[in-house]
């Protein structure tokens, strides 16, 4: 309006470079020689560069370059032009890639969280929210995830990556971000479900007494072999007991069954009743202690002559598990109490059940991964601040595909996990990480180096829960 005169039909008016996709109005005004001028009317147009770049730079990377791998993608963008409020990004993956499951979003950089990703074919679109633009010249990084890589190794072929408007008008756009190199990998035969072995003959008692059950699990790491573990037996698991976890019948149609089944017939948990789980109740302190203890054979002391915990009597069932979980350093800063029958939050049963696992590169894994981002203020998930003190282990978990978090992209670290959460947990890391291939019992009855130096909760005390 007002940058153009018309001497006659057809003048010309031409838009700049530089300022694509913008709405233009043009008012039109008939003047007669006598100067009276006509009432005029407002007809807009839409400038779209639809086929120009306007990207600075454009990457988009594979976190896990294995075949078969179920990883991130990290886009990584520099435009020419704003990325208005309300406007999109939409990235195209080539068709090698599995994309159908992408549910999770991880801002790295300048762009803001809890945008939900939307699906089609093999774009993936995210709308932002109303705000600020993201002005010209600005860095974008984000993750999408889970990308699952091909079968077979070779080259994925090009990403796509466009900027939008909300009206879907393209800012900046580019078909042709250089594709990554997959793998290929031997496919590893599959850790079998760590069992319960039959372990030296039991003796006297009533008929069917029998020999006990023992559980005799290796650790597995992810690089050099392990080596050949001291772990104690987890006694107490009789014949009656083994079949017994089929009898739940609060868990027939639970999400969570298998995982139930598997940690009951190992004797690591038990049912409230003969016949109830519970799957949905809460876990206590002192409970997922015990689990802890028993699932990765800790020893514990047969009686205790003082308390381990001024709230902790030396005569209380889960007294010996507490002082063995404080003893081999998996937890430790309770100096005022633990509370044990206190609902443990999530964020706590993931810390106790990584250190009590014994992986060992969790803080290589949180620097390496995660705090060499300075400008990163959460781990992976938007309600896990860097600076807690279960953002390591929480981190740790899901890059090994151990826990997943809520449907909405967070993790609820505060909230009470359930019985079914923490089964689920506890099976993950066995299956993965610990092998039943060694069933040797231990001689001295300790656990191995690689559990003994884990890092414990130190100056925690009641806050940090």
């Amino acid at each position: 309006t007002g940058d153009a005169a018309a001497t006659q039909a057809g003048s010309p008016y031409t838009v700049l470079p530089g300022i694509m996709n913008t709405t233009y109005s043009f008012t039109e005004t008939a003047t007669d020689n006598a100067g009276n001028e006509t009432d005029g009317y407002v007809n807009s147009i839409v400038v779209d560069n639809a086929t120009g770049s306007g990207f600075n730079s454009a990457t988009v990377t594979i976190g896990n370059l294995n075949a078969s791998a179920s990883t991130y993608a990290t886009i990584a963008f520099n435009s020419t032009l704003d990325v208005p409020a309300n406007g999109k990004i939409a990235v195209t993956f080539p068709p090698t890639l599995n994309v159908l499951g992408v549910n999770t979003v991880s801002n790295e950089s300048n762009i803001e969280i809890g945008l939900t990703p939307v699906i089609l074919g093999q774009t993936i679109t995210l709308t932002r929210a109303a705000g600020a633009a993201i002005t010209a010249g600005t860095l974008v990084s984000f993750r999408l995830s889970p990308v699952v890589n091909p079968s077979a190794g070779g080259t994925t072929g090009n990403f796509g990556l466009a900027t939008k408007t909300a009206a879907d008008l393209n800012l900046s756009n580019i078909t042709t971000i250089p594709g990554v190199t997959i793998v290929s990998t031997t496919p590893a035969t599959p850790a079998p479900t760590p069992n319960v072995v039959v372990g030296g003959g039991g003796g006297g008692g009533g008929g069917g007494g029998g020999g006990s059950y023992f559980l005799n699990v290796k650790k597995k790491t992810e690089s050099a072999p392990a080596e050949k573990a001291t772990t104690p037996a987890i006694p107490g698991l009789h014949g009656a007991a083994l079949a017994a976890f089929a009898a739940f019948t609060d868990t027939v149609s639970h999400w969570a069954k298998t995982y139930i089944d598997k940690i009951a017939a190992l004797g690591i948990v038990q049912g409230k009743t003969p016949t109830q789980y519970a799957p949905n109740d809460n876990i206590s302190r002192a409970e997922i202690l015990k689990i802890a203890i028993n699932a990765f054979g800790f020893e514990i002391p047969e009686s205790l002559t003082e308390k381990p915990l001024p709230d902790v009597e030396t005569d209380a069932w889960y007294a010996p598990y507490i002082k063995a979980a404080f003893d081999n350093k998996i937890i430790y800063g309770f100096e005022k109490g633990i509370g044990p029958n206190t609902p443990a939050s999530r964020g706590l049963a993931a810390t106790i059940l990584a250190k009590a696992a014994g992986f060992t590169d969790v803080q290589d894994n949180f620097q390496k991964n995660y705090l060499s981002h300075s400008n990163w203020t959460y781990a992976h998930f938007p309600d896990v601040s860097m600076e807690s003190y279960y953002a390591p282990f929480v981190a740790y978990l899901f890059d090994k595909g151990i826990i997943s978090g809520y449907e909405n992209n967070t993790f609820g670290p505060g909230n009470p996990i359930t019985r079914a959460e923490i089964a689920k947990i506890v099976v993950n890391i066995l299956e993965k990480f610990i092998s039943p291939e060694d069933s040797e019992l231990a001689q001295d009855g300790k656990p191995d180096e690689e559990m003994m130096n884990g890092q414990g909760l130190s100056d925690v005390g009641d806050e940090a829960i």
